[in-house]
C-alpha cells in the first residue's frame, strides 16, 4: 500500500471532513480528515480510454501550411504554442492518463482535479493547463456564453456556408480533404478551415466523428478574433468536464424518495461505475494531464522511448506521430518505486496571470 505520510503536508486537515471525531484512525494509522479517494489505494480498475482529441492533425496544419504568412499569423498567436510541443511527449498515453484519472480524491472545487501518485497530491486546474499547454486562459470576451452552443440546423444564412458549404453535416475528415486539395488556393480559406481542424480536432474535441462546431465556425468571420480568443479556457472547460464527478451536489442530497426497486445513483456513483467500465470517453484534450504528470513525474518521461529527442511538430516532417504508449506496467512500477521523483509545483515557464484561476 502506498504510504499516505507524504500526503499530510499538502491537504490541510479540516475540522468538517470526513472522520467524525477529527481525529486520526489510531487502529489504523490512515488520518480520515484527508479528502476521500475515489478508490481505495492500490485497488484501482484498468480500462481502455477513448480519447478523441487527435494531436497529430497539427501534422497535417504543418505540411499544408509551412511557410506560408498564413501559418506565421497561426504561430504569432497562443494556438502556436502547440506545435511547439515536443513530439515524443504528445502520443497519447491512455493508460496513464486513466491510472491518474483513478487515483482521485474529492474536491469539492468544480474546475480542480487533484490526483494522488505515489503518495504525493497534483493538481490539474486552468493554471497548470495554461502553462503546459502554452494556451490563452484569460477570460472571455463580454458578448461570449460558453454555454451557448446554437443549433447547425438553422435555415439562416451563415459564415458556413461560405466556408464549407450547405452541408451541415460536414465533418473534419471532409475539411481536412479541402484543405490538402491543391486546388484550394485562397491562403484565407486555407487559414479558416486550418483554424478548424486545430480546434475542433485537437482542442474541443466531443466525439469520435469529428465534426466542425457551428459557434466556431461563425467565429472565424473576424480571424483576427479568432485567434486571440482564450482557447485554453474553452479547452480546459470542456476536458475537466468529463476528467471528474459532477459533485456540487455532495452536501446537497435529494429531497426526493427513490421509487420502489429503483436503484439510486450518485453523479460520484456514475463517475465510479464509468472509471471500471471497458471504455471510458474523454472530450476536450485530456493530452494537457499527461504533459503536466510528465512534467511532474519525470521518471514517467524516462519510460518513454526517445524522451531526449527535443524535435518538436515545427521540426517533424511526416505526417502522424508514432505510437508510443506507456505500458500500465511502467506506471505502477514508477509509482511504487522508493526512488520516485515528484517536482512539485510545476515550472512555470508562462507568467502567471490571476485571470488563470476559476473558482466555485
Amino acid at each position: 500500500m502506498v504510504s499516505n505520510r507524504r500526503i499530510t503536508g499538502f491537504f490541510k486537515p479540516t475540522p468538517d471532513a470526513s472522520s467524525s471525531s477529527g481525529l486520526p484512525d489510531e487502529a489504523s494509522g490512515w488520518d480520515l480528515r484527508l479528502p476521500p479517494r475515489i478508490f481505495a489505494t492500490d485497488r484501482y480498475p484498468d480500462a481502455r480510454l477513448n480519447v478523441y482529441s487527435r494531436p497529430d492533425i497539427l501534422t497535417v496544419v504543418c505540411k499544408v501550411l509551412r511557410g506560408t504568412p498564413e501559418f506565421e499569423r497561426i504561430l504569432n498567436s497562443s494556438l502556436g504554442s502547440l506545435f511547439r510541443l515536443r513530439i515524443c511527449e504528445c502520443p497519447m498515453s491512455c493508460k496513464l492518463i486513466h491510472a491518474l484519472l483513478c487515483r482521485q480524491v474529492l474536491s469539492k472545487k468544480k474546475y480542480e482535479l487533484w490526483t494522488v501518485f505515489g503518495g504525493y497530491p497534483l493538481r490539474f486546474s486552468l493554471l497548470e493547463f495554461g502553462v503546459v499547454s502554452g494556451l490563452s486562459c484569460a477570460e472571455f470576451p463580454e458578448d461570449y456564453d460558453p454555454e451557448l452552443d446554437p443549433c447547425a440546423d438553422s435555415s439562416d444564412a451563415s459564415f458556413w456556408d461560405e466556408l464549407i458549404g450547405p452541408n451541415r453535416k460536414t465533418t473534419l475528415a471532409d475539411i481536412s480533404k479541402t484543405f490538402e486539395d491543391r486546388e484550394t488556393t485562397d491562403p484565407e480559406k486555407k487559414l479558416r478551415l486550418a483554424l478548424i481542424l486545430i480546434v475542433d480536432g485537437v482542442l474541443i474535441a466531443s466525439s469520435q466523428t469529428h465534426k466542425p462546431t457551428f459557434k466556431y465556425v461563425e467565429m472565424l468571420r473576424d480571424v483576427d478574433a479568432f485567434l486571440s480568443f482564450p482557447w485554453g479556457r474553452e479547452s480546459f472547460l470542456k476536458t475537466i468536464s468529463t476528467m471528474r464527478p459532477d459533485i456540487k451536489c455532495l452536501s446537497q442530497p435529494s429531497t426526493k424518495k427513490p421509487r420502489l426497486h429503483t436503484k439510486c445513483t450518485t453523479p460520484l456513483q456514475t463517475f465510479i461505475d464509468q472509471l471500471q467500465q471497458k471504455s471510458f470517453r474523454l472530450q476536450g484534450f485530456p493530452l494537457a494531464l499527461q504533459l503536466l504528470a510528465y512534467r511532474n513525474i519525470p521518471s514517467l518521461l524516462d519510460k518513454i522511448h526517445g524522451s531526449a529527442d527535443r524535435r518538436t511538430f515545427l521540426d517533424w516532417f511526416s505526417v502522424g506521430i508514432p505510437k508510443n504508449n506507456l505500458p500500465l506496467t511502467d506506471v505502477l512500477s514508477i509509482e511504487h518505486s522508493d526512488k520516485v521523483i515528484f517536482a512539485h509545483p510545476i515550472h512555470m515557464d508562462t507568467p502567471f496571470k490571476s485571470s488563470w484561476l476559476l473558482t466555485s
